[in-house]
């Protein structure tokens, strides 16, 4: 049982309305004898029960971690991960990898020297600590961690995709968006028209387009400027190489968001 549902079953006994009467008296109620975990379940239980937020008054932001441990959610941790450029390996050796065991997730972030190892208790962070690649065997514990993207072109993607309302007809021919279409992995008969209503689709046919044209650039320039250019002239017109060409040599980073519109 998750400590997630330890919680909510919590949040409905009988022990927890009378914790709520108690807690009501002037005089202040003092939990001992109980682990943090413990003590952070039963305070989660009160404060759901009566639709409340939580305050916890600890000297250092450590003694938060333990006395309220964060809560992890792995599919939305692995969707990071995997929109930040981390690729999922059984071998964590080198950055920009990550693997899961059970409760345990290794990470190699690009920003580190050494990769890291997040330890869960249920569905709740309880340690994180450095490990060695080469041994595998764990390190010192630490405090937290950034995790930076493995290279700027997630955010890249990211921020050409993060306009609402977005017209992008004009990104995609007749001839092109059938294969874009198949690389996502949809595999069902769609038309042109029906495809660019589908924004879930779009989206996936857009990143993919995306990171051709990144796959081109790269090596060709390391001036992010150019870069942007160099791939918003390959989604427009199919040649990186034509970002210095007429109006495409005035293309900037707020343009880049311009042809969405």
């Amino acid at each position: 049982m998750s400590l997630e549902s330890i919680a909510k079953y919590l949040e409905k006994h009988h022990l927890t309305t009378e914790l709520i009467e108690r807690t009501n008296r002037e005089e202040r109620l003092i939990l001992t004898g109980a682990s943090r975990t413990a003590k952070a379940l039963i305070t989660t239980s009160l404060a759901k029960n009566e639709s409340k937020r939580l305050l916890v008054i600890v000297p250092t932001l450590e003694d938060a971690t333990r006395w309220y441990p964060l809560e992890i959610n792995l599919s939305d941790l692995s969707l990071k991960l995997s929109e930040s450029g981390y690729i999922k390996s059984n071998n964590i050796d080198q950055e920009g990898t990550w693997t899961r065991r059970g409760d345990i997730i290794d990470i190699y972030p690009v920003s580190s020297e050494l990769p890291i190892r997040l330890e869960l208790f249920g569905d709740l962070l309880d340690k994180i600590k450095e490990f060695d690649p080469i041994s595998q065997r764990s390190l010192d514990q630490i405090n937290n961690v950034c995790i930076t993207p493995t290279g700027f072109d997630p955010l890249i993607i990211n921020k050409l995709i993060s306009t609402d309302n977005k017209d992008i007809s004009s990104l995609f021919t007749n001839d092109e968006f059938s294969e874009l279409v198949k690389r996502t992995g949809y595999n069902d008969a769609i038309t042109y028209e029906e495809f660019l209503n589908n924004p879930v689709l779009v989206d996936k046919a857009l990143k993919i387009k995306m990171k051709d044209g990144l796959k081109l650039i790269e090596g060709t320039t390391n001036n992010e400027t150019i870069i942007l250019r160099k791939l918003t002239s390959y989604m427009m017109t199919g040649d990186p190489e034509n970002y210095n060409k007429g109006d495409m040599s005035n293309f900037t980073l707020e343009a880049l968001n311009a042809y969405h519109s």
